[in-house]
């Protein structure tokens, strides 16, 4: 198998029910584990409505998100009761398996990285589904695709305080414009690429662009879960806040602030001996 034959591959991939399954998996143990950090007590077992509810808010993010952003019906979003069966399923298992079984696998890192892997080829395909919605319905709207390709990728991390907002703890300053994660700068990567092949911008067959970003994806995930690397994003953003934001003329002005605070602390010494 070439090459090419790979890349097309990887392109009709199946989502139901195993990379559904995965990403609900992925949500629940999220939504777990943040609980384990803000929560002395045992929430699951005091809330169990509340834990189900913000579970079930992050399995659907994308859906809710994209159904606000067209000006569809909410109602619409849980119009699959098999989906809503599985991530409740997927739900309890997490959550209420004796002795937190089910759970202790999952933590386990090998199996751990193998699902986050899985959710990546989730993610990508994600993305490329909310692009090419947007390109349907405005073909002329870049700045929509994008955004709609980033909410199909990114879409649980914006859900992440209303979900926690359901289970009692705020937390305002801990949102994405704030403090942006690498999923949201990944699925925005992404999607700029979608959309600038969508648009015959960049002529790069599509299977190579959606393959190469799964690898991409992929590729980051294992490192970062591995080797313990921070943000691969981090080192161009630092960039372009001190090339665009400002941050080199502040450089520059501390940098010619210094000798003269120095030529004055030194005069004011010899003045004093």
């Amino acid at each position: 198998m070439d090459f090419y034959s790979l890349c097309d591959a990887a392109t009709h991939l199946k989502m139901y029910p195993v990379f559904d399954v995965i990403h609900y998996t992925m949500m629940c143990l999220n939504v777990k584990e943040d609980v384990q950090k803000s929560v002395p007590f045992p929430f699951s077992r005091q809330h169990p409505l509340a834990l189900w509810f913000s579970s079930m808010l992050m399995c659907f993010a994308s859906q809710i998100w994209l159904a606000l952003l067209f000006n569809t019906p909410l109602a619409a979003v849980f119009n699959n009761p098999d989906s809503i069966l599985i991530a409740s399923a997927v739900w309890y298992v997490v959550n209420y398996t004796p002795a937190d079984i089910a759970y202790k696998l999952l933590s386990f890192k090998l199996f751990k990285l193998i699902i986050s892997c899985m959710k990546e080829v989730h993610r990508v395909y994600g993305i490329h589904a909310g692009v090419i919605l947007a390109y349907k319905k405005y073909p002329s709207q870049y700045l929509l695709q994008v955004i709609a390709g980033i909410l199909k990728g990114s879409s649980y991390v914006w859900m992440k305080p209303f979900e926690r907002f359901v289970r009692g703890f705020w937390a305002p300053t801990s949102n994405e414009f704030l403090q942006p994660s690498f999923v949201l700068k990944g699925s925005t990567v992404i999607s700029v690429l979608f959309v600038l092949r969508a648009a015959h911008i960049i002529h790069i067959e599509h299977t190579i662009v959606f393959s190469c970003s799964i690898a991409v994806l992929i590729y980051l995930r294992i490192s970062m879960m591995l080797l313990g690397t921070r943000d691969p994003f981090l080192p161009f953003e630092n960039l372009i806040c001190s090339v665009i934001f400002g941050g080199m003329w502040d450089a520059l002005r501390r940098a010619r602030a210094e000798p003269v605070n120095g030529a004055i602390t030194s005069e004011a010494k010899l003045k004093k001996s």
